[in-house]
């Protein structure tokens, strides 16, 4: 598989400074630890959208501001069908970049869940 499959799609990516704004103003949906504040809102495009930040001043090196985008995104891809019309900011907290992999990866499967639930109660 190239590296090309695994990229996401632009159409899934929060990419304007509006839908991040809308996203943080309207955020109803949240989902937090000591590593990740995750905010969401409905959409009405039918797919799931992923918007990121992480702050210099929370993960000073770029190489582990990196690593942490990309373990995000790669749990997003993988349970972007469990958080359908949502549009997703994550912002990460400083610390997290002392984090593992495997527990990154765990706490972000929890926010998906949980994100998934509220989206489902509402």
């Amino acid at each position: 598989m190239d590296s090309e499959s695994k990229r996401l799609p632009r159409t899934i990516k929060l990419t304007q400074v509006s839908d991040f704004q809308r996203v943080f103003k309207q955020g109803c949906f949240k989902s937090q630890d000591k590593g990740f504040v995750v905010l969401a809102v409905k959409n009405i495009l039918g797919c799931g959208r992923l918007g990121i930040t992480v702050a210099k001043k929370n993960v000073a090196s770029s190489v582990a501001r990196n690593r942490i985008k990309r373990l995000i995104r790669e749990s997003f891809r993988h349970n972007k069908n469990n958080v359908k019309e949502l549009d997703i900011v994550v912002i990460v907290r400083r610390g997290t970049d002392k984090l593992d992999n495997q527990t990154i990866t765990a706490a972000l499967q929890k926010h998906w869940q949980r994100l998934a639930q509220q989206a489902n109660g509402h």
